[in-house]
């Protein structure tokens, strides 16, 4: 018969005690007196009366107690308080340590122990009923067991500092093992710092149904088990509430840290840390119908093992109006996952949403997600940086209906090959980045990829797209549309790749780029397009089948290569090229508002190459034209050099914006004449059309002669370039600007000592000159003209003659000079400039016959050396520099003889002489 014991108002009652022991005298006087109570084989019922209990309670069942029994039943509006310390052990299926219902309660203020060992049996039981524990450590062991369970609307429980341990597998009666707390029908309980610890399959740490509640302060839950849980809500508002200071930790497969369904809602509250260690094993998991969902804020997610996830949110809805399946993360909060084909963040089915603030994704392992969206999932952050390292691992996937939506400052790092950065992969699939970053490493990994009707909205300020050995923008059969602001671009040499999927869908792909300097060409097959708008921009690269090209006042495009695209506006500049050999191919349209476009060209008749603009519909605006000889030595032009080639309407205007020059020659760009008049030419001269002759009969027709191509422009008549008169000018002035002749030196030397007074004589000389010349060429188009100063002095070093009267002069000399001259032409109007500066010194020698009359034969010679710097800068042109130097020489000689005298006015004595007299002058100066 059961021990019946009640206090009540300080009154011990001895109710009816049949013990299997014989110490009956003990235990009665232990009860009284409120001793230590140990009572082997037995039970202690709390019916409908109330117990404080201030010794400590020792039970030990010893053997089995049989199917749903328990060590201590609190029933019926009782209440039973214990201030010693409890001990309770139990053995037997379904057997309850402590069994508390009916509206009753249970307060252990001083800690207990509870074991049991059983399948399915409970440490403590809460059934309609409240309570609490402090500094509890219960361990049951069995298949199913649990170790707390609060069931029933009115049931609250309160457990603090306390332990749980369960240890046990799932049994095929039950789909769960063993629990450590489980609130059931509406049941709560509220748990602070306390650790809970299960092992088993199936096993939970936390789980409530049926509209359970448990609340958790500073808790620290482990499971270890195939397809164990650490948290689980399960069922219409059933609810798990974290406030601080949870750490959840699973280790085995399948075995999930985090988990509701079915409508149920967690909360992890703030700074919660999750790790799952195991195969398929989720950190956070929201499945199955009906909806459920996840609060959390600046959370840290851990997870290890083949397929696992950072966060699973599958919504598996019969209709559009079931509720959402959500999770939401505020704060900071981080994702780490170790393993192959794992996922950061996955979202699946609709209704299906994740959304976070400020999240941090990071993913090891071959084909793994930062983050994958599909079957309608959408996927939001606010600011997310998301890095994933192996082959095949994306930054951010959506497909079949998924949307992903990654707000500004976000950023995406992939390593590995064939790692994108984002991809939209088929239908009704969406990707949106505001100002986001890309930078993706591995081979074939590209920025932003499209496939199959997918779509990807992209845009950046400032931030960096970087495919080291991929393409920025890649489609097959989807839909990119980026706009790219003050932002890095680098490539492997594509920035566009637009193609058509195995249906034979199109790509399409838009880019707008602002303030922004790339590279990369564009690639597109006959299905798709690729659209490229440049706003203050510069892009190098070439367009292969490219769609429209789009360039602002401030924008460049550098053609790196031949390029055929749809339609060309531009309003800024175009260069095709640096190797006179680049085409482009406009398919249709060209238009342009005081554009500019760049050729170059080797410049010469009419079979140049040169760069080449072929347009095969209209043209309009107008567009002004450089074109720049890379090499090219020049030549008369007869039909002229075709750089632009127009099949449709020709109404655009192209404009020579400055000189073409090549070799002699200057090149005129002008439309071509007769059917021909559509595209545009260069010529080395003007057009000189015939002229149309006046009113004569008719003569009678010729026979029609076989027809032959009509040229462009008409007649040619070579326009020289006003260049080579300053070359020409240059040259002379190097070789003469130091030459002279004997009189030339000649003076007076005698000058009066300021001192003195004295007339002295010197061998010192200096002379000073000036000069003009003005000349023309042979065609009379150049016209040249120069101004010239030299400055040059010298001194005789030694004198010696043979006789009284001849004598010799051996001296120095040094000299500076400079000439400047300028060329026009009068057929184009332009002109050039050239100067020479330069330096010599050098020695002279001369013979007079007669030194002092200078009478009969003389003979003079001399030789400097030269240096010299030379400029030549014609209009429009850059100008050029270079030095020469060279030796100079000289041979004169002549005779003097008196031919007579004569008495002029006021009796002066007037004499004139003959003089014959040559020079041979050798000009050795050279350029280099």
């Amino acid at each position: 018969m059961p021990l019946s014991v009640y206090k009540k108002k300080n009154k011990n009652r001895l109710g009816c005690f049949t013990p299997r022991l014989t110490l009956l005298s003990t235990i009665v006087g232990a009860l009284l007196s409120n001793a230590y109570a140990s009572i082997s084989y037995g039970k202690i019922d709390v019916d409908g009366k109330e117990l404080i209990e201030t010794s400590d309670i020792d039970i030990d069942t010893g053997v089995k107690i049989g199917k749903n029994g328990y060590a201590i039943s609190v029933q019926n509006s009782g209440k039973l308080t214990t201030e010693g310390n409890v001990k309770l052990s139990t053995a037997g299926k379904s057997a309850f340590a402590i069994s508390v219902s009916n509206n009753s309660s249970l307060t252990i203020t001083n800690g207990a122990s509870i074991t049991t060992s059983g399948k399915n049996a409970t440490g403590i039981n809460i059934e309609n009923s409240s309570g609490s524990i402090e500094g509890g450590n219960i361990i049951t062991s069995g298949d199913n067991a649990r170790g707390v369970v609060i069931s029933g609307e009115n049931s609250q429980f309160a457990i603090n500092n306390s332990i749980l341990t369960t240890q046990g597998e799932n049994s095929n009666a039950f789909l769960w093992g063993a629990r450590g707390i489980s609130a059931e029908n509406k049941g709560s309980v509220s748990v602070n710092n306390t650790q809970i610890k299960t092992e088993g399959s199936g096993a939970f740490g936390v789980f409530t149904s049926s509209g359970g509640l448990v609340e958790l302060t500073d808790t620290n839950i482990t499971t270890s088990g195939k397809n164990a849980y650490g948290l689980r809500a399960d069922g219409v508002d059933s609810t798990i509430i974290a406030s601080k200071g949870l750490q959840v930790v699973t280790s085995g497969n399948q075995a999930h840290a985090v988990s509701s369904l079915n409508n149920g809602h967690i909360n992890l509250g703030t700074g919660a840390a999750i790790e799952t260690k195991g195969e398929q094993s989720d950190a956070i998991q929201i499945i199955k119908s009906n909806g459920g969902t996840l609060t959390g804020d600046s959370v840290s997610i851990q997870t290890t093992g083949y397929a696992a996830k950072g966060i699973y949110v599958a919504a598996i809805s019969p209709s559009d109006s079931a509720p959402e399946s959500r999770a939401e993360l505020t704060g900071s909060s981080i994702i780490s996952t170790s393993g192959d084909d794992s996922a950061g963040v996955w979202g699946h089915g609709k209704p299906a949403s994740i959304d976070f603030e400020k999240i941090a994704i990071n993913t090891i392992g071959n084909n793994a997600y930062g983050i994958n969206a599909q079957e309608n999932a959408t996927v939001n952050a606010s600011t997310a940086q998301i890095a994933t390292s192996g082959s095949r691992s994306y930054g951010a996937v959506a497909n079949t209906g998924g949307k992903i939506t990654l707000g500004s400052g976000s950023s995406i790092t992939t390593s590995g090959d064939y790692s994108h950065g984002l991809w939209a992969s088929d239908s009704n699939t969406v990707i949106q980045g505001d100002n986001i970053s890309i930078h993706t490493s591995g081979d074939g990994a590209d920025s932003v990829v499209a496939t199959n009707n997918g779509k990807a909205e992209f845009s950046q300020k400032d931030g960096v797209i970087i495919s080291e050995k991929g393409a920025n923008f890649s489609t097959s059969g989807g839909t990119i549309v980026a706009t790219l602001d003050g932002s890095r671009i680098i490539n492997n040499g594509t920035l566009i790749l637009s193609g058509s999927n195995s249906t034979g869908v199109g790509g399409n792909i838009s880019v707008t780029t602002r303030n922004v300097s790339f590279n990369g060409d564009i690639r597109a097959d006959e299905k798709s397009s690729a659209n490229l708008s440049l706003e203050n921009s510069r892009w190098t690269g070439s367009a292969s089948n490219g769609g429209t090209v789009n360039l602002d006042e401030n924008s460049i495009w550098k053609m790196a290569g031949n390029s055929d695209i749809a339609q060309l506006s531009n309003n800024g500049s175009v260069y095709l090229g640096h190797n006179a050999q680049n085409t482009l191919t406009i398919n249709g349209d060209y238009t342009s508002k005081n554009g500019h476009i760049y050729f170059s060209g080797i410049l010469g008749d009419d079979d140049s190459s040169v760069d080449k603009l072929i347009v095969k519909g209209n043209t309009d605006g107008k567009t002004f034209v450089t074109v720049k000889d890379i090499g090219g030595v020049g030549a008369q032009t007869l039909n002229g050099i075709e750089i632009i080639h127009v099949d449709g309407q020709s109404n655009g205007e192209f404009i020579q914006s400055s000189r073409i020059a090549a070799g002699a020659y200057d090149y005129t760009l002008g439309r071509g004449q007769g059917s021909n008049s559509g595209n545009w030419y260069l010529t080395s001269g003007k057009n000189t059309p015939e002229p149309t002759p006046g009113q004569n009969p008719v003569p009678n027709p010729e026979p029609t002669p076989e027809p032959k191509p009509e040229p462009g422009p008409g007649g040619y008549d070579n326009d020289l370039r006003p260049e080579a008169g300053a070359y020409i000018a240059n040259i002379a002035a190097a070789n003469n600007m130091f030459v002279t002749r004997l009189h030339e030196r000649l003076g007076q030397m005698q000058y009066t000592d300021v001192i003195t007074g004295e007339q002295k004589n010197t061998s010192m000389w200096m002379r000073h000159e000036g000069g003009h010349n003005r000349w023309r060429d042979s065609s009379s188009q150049l016209e040249t003209q120069s101004n010239r100063y030299v400055l040059q002095l010298g001194g005789d070093l030694a004198l010696w003659g043979r006789s009284n009267t001849d004598r010799w002069h051996l001296g120095v000399m040094a000299g500076y000079g400079n000439d400047h001259n300028s060329t026009g032409s009068v057929r184009t109007g332009y002109r050039s400039k050239g100067s020479v500066n330069g330096y010599s010194t050098g020695l002279y020698a001369t013979w007079y016959a007669n030194d002092e009359t200078h009478n009969g034969a003389y003979l003079d010679a001399w030789a400097q050396y030269g240096w010299f710097d030379n400029h030549v800068k014609g209009e429009d042109l850059q100008g050029e520099s270079w030095k020469s130097k060279g030796l100079t020489a000289s041979l004169e000689s002549g005779y003097t003889w008196k031919a007579g005298e004569f008495t002029g006015n006021k009796d002066s004595l007037n004499e004139w002489y003959v003089q014959p007299q040559a020079q041979v002058v050798l000009d050795g100066c050279k350029s280099g």
